[in-house]
């Protein structure tokens, strides 16, 4: 490994995440970040690897907007002052907590 590692870069100087964490109802990962500075744009998230696909979620992990992943990147369509929550499902992942033995 090299000396510097980083798990998730967000490169918008406007933008803060707020929360990465395990989703609650499958083995996503889930990403909450805001937009602060009133500037209306794509925030674009560098994912770890093995990324494999990505939906916009509310608050509550519900929703189903499915986002493009490319190459460990996805791009978040964020409108300005506004709270956005990205499930990432990452391949060799079972979908659901509950096919876990």
């Amino acid at each position: 490994m090299p000396s510097e590692h980083s798990f998730l870069q967000v490169p918008s100087e406007n933008v803060i995440v707020s929360a990465v964490k395990k989703a609650e109802d499958d083995n996503a990962l889930v990403v909450r970040f805001y937009e602060w500075a009133g500037k209306q744009g794509d925030v674009t998230l560098h994912l770890p690897p093995g990324a494999e696909s990505a939906r916009q979620t509310d608050l509550m992990e519900k929703g189903d907007a499915t986002l493009s992943v490319n190459g460990g990147v996805v791009k978040v369509p964020t409108k300005a002052y506004e709270i956005k929550t990205v499930k990432v499902q990452f391949s060799g992942m079972p979908q659901s907590a509950a096919n876990n033995p």
